[in-house]
């Protein structure tokens, strides 16, 4: 399991995040950096820089994760508050 930046206009990937457990949806951006939720016991949420794909943090939640995250203004790729 990864997560995976890719350029936009040729496909190729950019960097390559390797996971401990499968993703659980799809990662949330915020500013500079993706925070990935994991589908594991520990419910843990990876914490990567966007720029270089380097794992910043991990958070474990203690608890499975149930459903999404939420995006709000700032949140996607390029849009900076």
């Amino acid at each position: 399991f990864a997560l995976t930046a890719r350029d936009t206009r040729t496909g190729s990937a950019v960097w390559r995040q390797p996971l401990d457990a499968p993703p659980f949806g799809r990662p949330l951006v915020v500013g500079g950096r993706a925070y990935q939720p994991l589908r594991d016991d520990a419910g843990t949420v990876v914490e990567v820089d966007v720029g270089t794909g380097r794992r910043t943090g991990t958070l474990a939640i203690r608890q499975r994760i149930g459903g999404g995250l939420a995006v709000g203004p700032g949140t996607r790729p390029g849009e900076h508050e």
